[in-house]
């Protein structure tokens, strides 16, 4: 990849995690990149294309960053709560799932990796569930793929109402409910 292409994408997922899809342009990303017009649409055909190659160079980055944090050698809870309980700026939102409240990223184009990001994470705690209850380690008294998808919605959810009520606090207390959730529904043997 060049490197006018790569700051073109840097550049652009800044600006869509601080502003959203709606109010970023392709002038405040030529504007703050430093890059020429010519050279922008020569990588891409416009602001949806743009958007659409940051946004998937920040799923891709947001997958691998939940791997390296979920992904290891700990047990079960530890790795839950590793993750669950990480500190994040709740204020400034999460760097993908803020968009979705932009209306043009319904289009599957943009939308899509988003998704992607959202099943990694619910798959990845699902698996984690049923190896542990398959191993024996833990009886699981919820099903893994709603315990999952309750847990990734927490902390989506978390990052929303942060926001809401400007309080950065908020982010903790809904990490310390969703690992209470888990703990409720999964009994350690």
């Amino acid at each position: 990849m060049t490197d006018t292409r790569q700051k073109l994408i840097e550049t652009t997922k800044e600006l869509l995690w601080e502003r959203g899809y709606e109010a970023m342009s392709p002038n405040l990303v030529l504007e703050r990149s430093g890059i020429g017009k010519g050279s922008m649409y020569h990588h891409f055909k416009g602001k949806k294309a743009l958007a659409s190659a940051a946004i998937q160079a920040r799923s891709e980055e947001l997958i691998a960053e939940f791997d390296a944090e979920f992904d290891i050698d700990l047990p079960l809870m530890d790795r839950f709560e590793r993750y669950l309980c990480k500190p994040r700026d709740g204020l400034k939102g999460c760097r993908l799932g803020r968009l979705v409240s932009d209306i043009s990223v319904t289009e599957d184009e943009l939308r899509q990796p988003i998704s992607a990001l959202f099943t990694h994470a619910e798959q990845a705690f699902v698996q984690a569930l049923q190896v542990a209850h398959a191993r024996g380690e833990i009886e699981l008294k919820a099903d893994a793929d709603a315990l999952a998808a309750t847990l990734v919605a927490s902390i989506q959810g978390a990052f929303i109402l942060s926001r809401a009520h400007s309080d950065p606090g908020y982010m903790d207390k809904v990490a310390q409910g969703a690992m209470q959730c888990l703990k409720a529904s999964v009994v350690l043997r």
